[in-house]
């Protein structure tokens, strides 16, 4: 009996691409591979080869990829689908695995399966909804709508939509047909390192934030917060981990603060620089105004370091409930410093709450349970050719 052919598709892959989704679709092909299926890896990340038994195939390349210009534009989704389009028209698959964003290639995805004779199933897994107040915010009304309402659209064009938070779920439920499929999975938490033992004298005063250099993680808003910080007598440094669009903005910023002294940017960090510079830190700054799930902010918990957040509906992170009184209400300068020296007057006691977390809600929402279920699901769903 022939294996079950799944392709994951995402135009970017682990190492090469140090991102949440990266990590866990890495994770999720090694796991489904050693599940006796046939796992295909289709990217734009330049990785042709075979790696623990899965086949990376990059799809086609484009100058316009995100990764290589550090944000998503028209032109460079557009190419990636174009070539999506190409390679599923020519390729059979039992199921394609995709993230929700950037939509394009989910409406690709569909259309190329009417062309096709083995009709495969679609599987899109939704970290976030982004509001309609975020679509406006971020690209005015006219073309907020419009994505909004794509979106709106996209939604029921799976045959399977995944969520790992109850509001996302919900949100999936109100959108989509009710003759779809609607998983909620346990979640996406990756094995950790062993716990480290806080050291009841740390006196460190850094802060660190990781992600990418764009609007939506706010890291203007962290200098803004340094200044004010160091105003009020903060001693400690401040760590970016991260690239992207706002770096040479950031640069600048540093230097016309004179916070050269201070101010730190890390671009690709491997995974020992960042776990340092994390254990070595008294809080995981962590601004955003929108994330789908928050994995940096568990990884900080495991070295049981506290991190700082902002609430915000299209912000899911504060959803974990980690660190629940460390979450701001908005973006106050002033709110958000007050934040860092409450973690740095009473660290031990947030640290340990940090680590309770793990001890006590990570191990029910990991990444392998979902893996468990996914492959479940696809073994339960197999149709024949």
């Amino acid at each position: 009996m022939s294996k079950t052919q799944v392709a994951i598709i995402y135009e970017t892959v682990f190492p090469e691409f140090k991102g949440g989704v990266e990590r866990w679709f890495q994770e999720l092909s090694q796991g489904l591979e050693s599940r006796s299926f046939d796992v295909f890896y289709l990217n734009t990340n330049g990785v042709t080869e075979s790696r623990e038994n899965i086949s990376y195939i990059d799809i086609g390349v484009s100058k316009n990829s995100f990764h290589l210009t550090g944000e998503r534009s028209i032109i460079g989704t557009l190419s990636y689908s174009l070539s999506l389009f190409k390679y599923l028209f020519k390729h059979d698959f039992d199921f394609v695995y995709m993230s929700s964003f950037p939509f394009l290639h989910i409406w690709i995805a569909r259309t190329v399966r009417l062309f096709r004779k083995k009709k495969y199933q679609i599987i899109a897994e939704w970290f976030e909804i982004p509001s309609l107040r975020f679509w406006t915010a971020e690209f005015g009304l006219s073309s907020g709508w419009l994505g909004y309402a794509i979106q709106e659209i996209t939604v029921r064009l799976p045959d399977v939509n995944i969520s790992y938070l109850a509001s996302t779920k919900l949100q999936l439920a109100k959108k989509m047909s009710s003759k779809k499929t609607l998983l909620k999975l346990p979640g996406i938490c990756p094995d950790l390192p062993l716990l480290i033992p806080i050291e009841e004298d740390f006196k460190s005063e850094n802060l660190c934030q990781i992600g990418r250099l764009i609007p939506d993680k706010n890291p203007l808003l962290s200098l803004d917060v340094v200044s004010e910080l160091m105003s009020i007598g903060w001693k400690g440094n401040f760590t970016f981990i991260g690239s992207g669009p706002l770096e040479e903005r950031i640069k600048e910023e540093i230097s016309k603060r004179d916070l050269s002294d201070s101010v730190f940017l890390i671009k690709n960090a491997s995974d020992d620089v960042k776990n340092l510079t994390l254990r070595n830190s008294a809080a995981l700054f962590h601004p955003s105004k929108r994330e789908g799930y928050g994995l940096a902010i568990i990884e900080a918990a495991a070295f049981g370091v506290p991190a700082i957040l902002i609430r915000s509906e299209d912000n899911k992170s504060t959803e974990l409930g980690i660190n629940p009184s460390l979450v701001a209400e908005n973006e106050d300068v002033s709110e958000l410093a007050t934040l860092v020296m409450k973690v740095l007057n009473d660290r031990s006691t947030l640290s340990n709450e940090s680590r309770q977390w793990i001890e006590e809600i990570r191990p029910k929402i990991t990444s392998s349970e979902s893996i468990s279920e996914i492959s479940t699901f696809m073994q339960e769903n197999t149709k024949g050719v």
